[in-house]
């Protein structure tokens, strides 16, 4: 006669911890499933509170010292089938993060359950430290294809910007300037945002 083990692990009809085997792919579904848009908040510098704008061509950075927005970190990127972001805030201490480590995560690789191909997703939500929270994502579909590339995304204080090809309306237009100084073209950001470092002023 074969051993307890042994017959619960033959055996799907019977629940393992604590959960029937044919609840598996409703649940993983339920998890793949989480509403990630909702759950992530991007808060990008708005190009008109850029300050001290450099850029040359295709990338610009600048810098912001708004208070509590420079205390975070912020990206997002689209490259044809290709997209990311995400959002982290720190120095938010309140009943929402008194944690020290708590986090969910989500991955699809090849995933047909949709009824279209998603090539590759990935997604984390994190609290941390009592003080930080964030979330971001990482996805390939080829139902959402974007022309050109480009990445906008903050460190703190700093912001950085990137696109090819350079145009205003992937939000680096093509020009070159230094510490807010417009030397060529039509950069943005303070230059042409009106944030300040001395505007739009010629060199």
């Amino acid at each position: 006669m074969p051993s307890h083990r042994g017959w619960l692990f033959l055996s799907p009809a019977l629940p393992r911890h604590g959960r029937r085997h044919d609840d598996e792919p409703k649940k993983m579904a339920d998890e793949a499933n989480l509403d990630w848009d909702k759950i992530i908040h991007i808060q990008l510098f708005p190009e008109s509170s850029l300050l001290y704008t450099t850029a040359c061509i295709c990338c610009m950075c600048s810098y912001n010292f708004d208070f509590p927005a420079c205390c975070g970190c912020n990206d997002t990127c689209d490259c044809l089938c290709c997209h990311g972001g995400g959002g982290c805030q720190c120095l938010d201490i309140s009943q929402k993060t008194r944690t020290c480590q708590t986090q969910i995560d989500s991955c699809q690789c090849l995933d047909l359950t949709s009824g279209s191909i998603m090539l590759m997703f990935c997604g984390n939500a994190c609290i941390s430290l009592f003080c930080m929270r964030g979330a971001g994502k990482q996805s390939c579909n080829l139902s959402e294809i974007t022309m050109g590339c480009s990445r906008k995304g903050n460190q703190l204080c700093c912001d950085g910007r990137c696109a090819i090809p350079p145009t205003a309306e992937l939000g680096v237009p093509m020009g070159i300037a230094i510490f807010g100084k417009s030397l060529w073209g039509n950069p943005g950001g303070s230059c042409g945002g009106g944030g300040g470092g001395d505007g739009g002023a010629k060199a």
